[in-house]
């Protein structure tokens, strides 16, 4: 019995480490740039997936600071990528008075990651700006939440443990459950905003093996 709780600490301590691995990926870097003219917008930080999301962009003078309206501004186009980089919208704001905004349905959220975004304005004597930045995409609307995961999973391992020296059967099964439903959240959502079919599929399905594994030997010895 001492072995093999030995065993299955060593797994679940590989795998948390695997996990810091993946936390530290660095994310994409987005510079903010204007010329000409200056664009200031409010960008939410992270936006939930699969939600419409509406942003907003203000045009301001570079040389006083004041802000331009739609009389002066001519036009304010967005452009979105996804994280690999590909186009998913290029298309003209809508004007108000005061500021420029346009809505991005939710069908262009379907998945978590950093979102390149480029604002582009001209006014009507052709001059320029523009505003390049990034918008983070989460499951929950959440971000940085990897801390909170590792925390569960070491609750469950806590209860594994207790289970296995107090011969406890029912015990390590709850303690296993746990370990189900975070690594269906990483197959589902990802690891802290990063989802791939290597990594994180790769850690979620060991996950749910070794978890499926301890709830059967704990059941087996529980019905013996």
């Amino acid at each position: 019995m001492k072995s093999y709780q030995k065993n299955t600490l060593a797994i679940l301590l590989v795998f948390i480490i695997s996990l810091t691995f993946v936390s530290s990926q660095p994310p994409l870097q987005a510079t903010d740039t204007q010329r000409g003219l200056q664009l200031q917008s409010p960008i939410p930080y992270p936006h939930k997936t699969n939600t419409n999301l509406t942003l907003f962009v203000h045009v301001f003078n570079s040389t006083d600071g004041l802000e331009l309206h739609n009389n002066t501004v001519d036009y304010c186009t967005i452009h979105l990528y996804d994280e690999r980089g590909t186009q998913i919208i290029e298309e003209n704001m809508t004007e108000r008075y005061d500021e420029w905004n346009y809505k991005i349905l939710a069908n262009n959220f379907t998945e978590s990651g950093v979102y390149p975004l480029v604002f582009y304005c001209q006014d009507t004597n052709n001059v320029g700006g523009f505003l390049r930045t990034e918008l983070t995409v989460s499951p929950t609307g959440l971000t940085n939440t990897l801390g909170f995961y590792i925390i569960l999973i070491i609750l469950s391992l806590g209860l594994i443990v207790i289970g296995y020296y107090a011969q406890d059967a029912t015990i390590v099964i709850l303690g296993s459950m746990g370990l189900v439903f975070v690594a269906l959240y990483f197959l589902f959502y990802g690891i802290n905003g990063i989802k791939d079919a290597v990594y994180t599929w790769a850690i979620s399905i060991i996950m749910l093996s070794l978890s499926a594994y301890l709830m059967t030997k704990a059941t087996q010895e529980f019905l013996n």
